[in-house]
């Protein structure tokens, strides 16, 4: 995606640059302790896949925990359920670079696999984000180990209410 050949391509030094001036920038104006910034090191959106994302984000990792170690957090996130299980397990791998708080969204993690994620050390955080637009009880959802309703992609990201306002809640009757 990033073909430019200036001082914001080419190297991985490179191109974390934009991504490291705008956080010294707001950590100017606001202070860091009220930042976090999202990253999808697998993230394939508007093929914005890289080459090497271990490399890339690695280096960018470090450079927070240099530059920035007050951010309030890092957000590891793939976009959607295209992400292998060995990409699953290097974004969370990616966690040991960053000194900081650590949240994770990964499409279609369990509530054991979230728990064990959490209790295990390995982040601070999960984030269910699609799985709260299908259910919108989800923590009491989560809290009880109730099954979840299954997200229609094809609503998401629309104009359109279907898909944000209609789940339903869980319901023992019907479930």
């Amino acid at each position: 995606m990033n073909k430019r050949e200036d001082a914001y391509g080419g190297s991985v030094e490179n191109r974390c640059r934009f991504a490291l001036e705008v956080l010294a920038g707001i950590s100017e104006e606001i202070g860091e302790t009220r930042i976090g910034i999202r990253l999808s090191p697998y993230g394939s959106f508007q093929c914005s896949v890289d080459t090497n994302p271990v490399a890339l984000f690695t280096y960018l990792l470090r450079q927070l925990s240099q530059r920035h170690p007050n951010l309030a957090y890092i957000h590891l996130g793939d976009f959607g359920a295209g992400t292998t299980p060995e990409e699953r397990e290097a974004m969370v791998d990616l966690r040991k670079e960053w000194t900081g708080k650590c949240m994770v969204n990964i499409a279609g993690m369990t509530r054991a696999e979230a728990i064990e994620y959490v209790e295990s050390g390995r982040v601070d955080l999960i984030a269910f984000a699609r799985n709260f637009l299908a259910n919108p009880d989800l923590p009491e959802r989560l809290k009880k180990d109730l099954p979840l309703n299954r997200p229609d992609y094809s609503t998401m990201y629309t104009p359109e209410e279907t898909g944000y306002t209609d789940y339903s809640f869980y319901n023992p009757i019907t479930a």
